[in-house]
């Protein structure tokens, strides 16, 4: 799989190269124009440290708001929307709405308020916030060129005696080298986001954001408000319920809760995810299994090795 993404990179790559070496001949023939412009420089964002400090819903009988309050930690602009969720008990799924984009400045804070509008607010109301930053690479203007004769600017690029332009060829090589780095390295983001999760990384995951990583691995999709309530966070694409602890070392009683939880539905198996379990937690799957009731327990560090195939 890596070995194909490095492939399909380089493939980029070597397209680009041949489009620029075709366009130059016609970008050479723009030389007698003043003020061209033909430079590059590349900014890139890449999981920048922007944390939430805190979020709340209110509202009134027209609709619901989530309010979030992020602070940008980095020296630099982050760019990003923000998703809230909102569980209510009038929906069977969850209510997702994602706000326009925002700009949190180096070092600032920014409040964001999502409203969603004919629900009215009720207490008990279950609100999630997840801040996405953008991923960018751009290409931006930062020379303009002069008629000044037989000079050479700060890129190498020479200025053409006859015409008063630039002589574009001599672009071909730094702006195809510019390219390929650029290709390779939002390769290399891509690879690397795809493989690079570790366990310590899911454990600065908030309890939203747990939840949901996990049942993307489980390809399972979440439960109503009401099963949140009885224990259960949602549902494989076989209708096996899966219960989340964001928990190091989950113990005896919850197992315990867990399986009369599926007793009282009526189901025959489940499944818990956790960091980790007690050897008490282990010897509540054998009794529960005493029972007809089939729980597998299951690590993080499962699912990162992408074992839920197994599991399921």
């Amino acid at each position: 799989m890596r070995k194909s993404k490095i492939a399909n990179v380089l493939l980029i790559a070597a397209l680009m190269l041949s489009i620029i070496n075709i366009s130059v001949p016609a970008i050479q023939s723009l030389g007698g124009q003043k003020n061209v412009v033909l430079s590059f420089f590349v900014t890139a964002q890449s999981q920048p440290n922007v944390v939430l400090l805190n979020h709340a819903y209110g509202g009134t009988q027209v609709g619901t708001t989530v309010t979030a309050v992020y602070q940008n930690l980095e020296n630099f602009d982050v760019h990003g929307t923000v998703t809230a969720t909102l569980k209510t008990s009038q929906a069977a799924e969850p209510l997702v709405k994602t706000s326009d984009r925002i700009t949190i400045a180096a070092n600032q804070y920014a409040t964001v308020t999502i409203t969603f509008n004919g629900v009215p607010n009720q207490a008990g109301y279950a609100s999630f916030v997840k801040f996405t930053a953008e991923e960018t690479v751009s290409a931006s203007p930062t020379y303009t060129g002069s008629t000044t004769t037989g000079t050479t600017n700060n890129f190498g690029t020479t200025r053409n005696s006859a015409t008063g332009g630039f002589d574009y060829a001599s672009l071909t090589l730094p702006i195809s080298a510019v390219m390929i780095v650029v290709l390779c390295a939002v390769g290399g983001v891509v690879v690397l986001k795809k493989r690079g999760i570790s366990e310590q990384k899911v454990k600065r995951f908030t309890s939203y954001e747990f939840q949901d990583w996990v049942l993307k691995r489980l390809q399972a999709h979440a439960g109503s408000v009401l099963d949140s309530r009885k224990g259960i966070d949602g549902f494989t694409g076989e209708n096996v319920p899966v219960s989340i602890k964001q928990s190091d070392s989950v113990e005896r009683f919850q197992v315990d809760i867990f399986m009369n939880t599926l007793m009282q539905a009526k189901v025959r198996s489940g499944i818990m995810v956790a960091f980790g379990f007690s050897s008490e937690a282990n010897a509540a799957v054998s009794r529960a299994r005493m029972n007809r009731i089939d729980i597998k327990l299951v690590t993080v560090k499962e699912l990162i090795e992408r074992k839920e195939i197994a599991i399921i």
